[in-house]
């Protein structure tokens, strides 16, 4: 085939009649042309290396990519004909039909990722024929899910002001009594709160979407925290932990580091609770295979076990061995439920052996695509740190949450100014310059989203170089509502309750993400 000449190269991709884009490895597009840009209602240079091709997507669009898009292409370095959701800027669905194909770089390396996008213009088949039946399934599912935002974000705010409170006491002088009193209350409200995440985490269950977000991390390094935790748990109560660590851990994999720490909680938390005497076993290991390799997690306890014949039924949602067990032993019988839908995303498999009254044995196998280890990775620097004074915006209508935030950061060097809803944030941002924002959604008169995308379309207008970092606060905590949160213009989501940790690492996070974009 004869060579095309740069200069035509260069006009087939701005009048190409598809969208063409480059991304780096993290999914960041690199470039785009016309079409796209077109196609997306984006301006070109709002997109070029300032958005993750993610983003664009919607939710359901969006966990199926991150996985399956980045573990294809290390696979066989190409993925054709995959038929995908993109959200306009205005908000408009669009479906539209990828196919990509990864490059090497000089070293023969995995390097930039070159993607077609055309738009469907056909209605989907399976839309023309779903049947009533399942879109009234759909409908009464966004009904219960609905709720359940409305719930949780009911119960969080006043239980943010119980956590909130508590992390400020904590750090104050407290004599050994009011201490161990305070923890006492502190070990209640994170019951709670891991209670109600556990139920919003089955609704997603129930949809068959959990959601994934796939990036290089290493076994070691995101469990570790999990074992150390289980092991004071364990030797509080009594208990002997046996941690045993195979070979392959050290390695560097594709994967939800997020999602496997909360499965392995989950095993060894209900290890832990289901035996009074004895040992917990917790084995990991990386089997290694000429295709991808093999995470397997070992739960092993003495525990009072349960009938072989109810293995399978503890993987469903809210069923546990006897009915005695919420009495004795507490919780509503999420964890594994939750934990077999995740691994089941990931492509793996957890069973279960026991026998009543000698113990148990769960073991979750899930397949690991191992990534290189980059030569050098630039630690990413904050602009500030909490020791240097900020000037903070904390948007708030709720005052026990208005006080809360006040009483953490008074632990800082930190200048904080309070606004009762949006559009007095609104206001309060335009007459003086802040270096972070604190948003809440869920307020009157004006809403965070709204006040959110008012200050972007205000700095584009002014400079579309100055950017004031927003740091969402909100009970809101669903995945919609984070994904919500991300395309209106915020840099982070920090889910109410909230402690002072959680709180100092999302502030910091929405200063480090900014640094990197200004």
């Amino acid at each position: 085939m004869p060579s095309v000449p740069l200069d035509d190269q260069d006009r087939l991709y701005r009048l190409a009649p598809c969208g063409l884009l480059s991304l780096d490895s993290e999914l960041t597009i690199l470039t785009a042309n016309p079409y796209f840009c077109e196609l997306m209602g984006l301006g070109a240079e709002t997109v070029a290396g300032k958005l993750k091709f993610t983003g664009l997507l919607t939710v359901a669009s969006r966990v199926f990519i991150q996985g399956r898009l980045q573990a294809q292409l290390a696979m066989g370095g190409r993925v054709e004909e995959i038929v995908l959701d993109v959200l306009r800027s205005d908000g408009q669905r669009v479906p539209v039909m990828i196919n990509a194909v990864q490059a090497t770089d000089a070293e023969g390396g995995p390097g930039e990722i070159h993607m077609a996008m055309s738009r469907v213009v056909a209605a989907r088949a399976y839309e023309a024929e779903a049947p009533k039946a399942r879109r009234e399934a759909l409908s009464a599912q966004r009904v219960k899910a609905d709720f359940l935002a409305n719930v949780s974000h009911e119960i969080r705010t006043p239980l943010n002001g119980v956590v909130g409170v508590l992390s400020a006491l904590s750090r104050t002088e407290l004599t050994k009594r009011q201490r161990e009193m305070v923890a006492l209350i502190e070990t209640s409200a994170v019951t709670l709160e891991r209670l109600v995440g556990d139920i919003l985490e089955i609704s997603r269950v129930e949809a068959s979407a959990p959601s994934l977000n796939l990036g290089p991390f290493t076994p070691t390094a995101e469990l570790s925290g999990v074992l150390e935790l289980a092991a004071l748990s364990a030797r509080a109560k009594g208990l002997a932990f046996e941690d045993v660590r195979g070979p392959g851990l050290e390695g560097r994999f594709l994967g939800d580091g997020v999602r496997l720490r909360q499965v392995l909680g989950n095993l060894t938390s209900n290890a832990i609770k289901f035996t009074d005497r004895g040992a917990v076993r917790v084995a990991l290991t990386v089997e290694r295979a000429e295709g991808p390799s093999t995470l397997v997690l070992s739960v092993q306890d003495s525990g009072i076990g349960f009938d072989q014949d109810q293995a399978q039924a503890l993987f469903q949602p809210f069923h546990q061995a006897d009915t005695g067990i919420n009495r004795r032993f507490g919780g509503v019988g999420l964890g594994l439920a939750i934990s077999k839908a995740l691994v089941d995303q990931m492509g793996g498999t957890i069973d279960a052996v026991s026998t009543p009254g000698q113990g148990s044995l769960f073991v979750a196998r899930i397949p690991l695509v191992a990534v290189d280890t980059p030569a050098a990775e630039r630690p990413v620097e904050a602009p500030g740190d909490l020791d240097q004074p900020l000037r903070i915006l904390l948007v708030e209508d709720n005052e026990i949450n208005q006080r809360v935030v006040s009483l953490i950061l008074a632990e800082a060097e930190v200048e904080l100014s309070i606004a009762a809803n949006g559009a007095l944030g609104l206001e309060a941002w335009r007459g003086a310059p802040f270096d972070l924002v604190l948003m809440d959604l869920q307020m009157p008169v004006m809403d965070g989203l709204t006040a959110i995308r008012a200050i972007r379309a205000e700095e584009a207008r002014r400079d579309p170089g100055a950017r004031t970092p927003v740091a969402v606060l909100s009970a809101n905590a669903m995945d919609h509502h984070r994904a919500e949160a991300l395309a209106a213009g915020a840099d982070v989501h920090i889910s109410k309750p909230v402690s002072a940790a959680a709180l100092f690492a999302g502030i910091q996070e929405a200063l480090s993400l900014s640094a990197l974009t200004a």
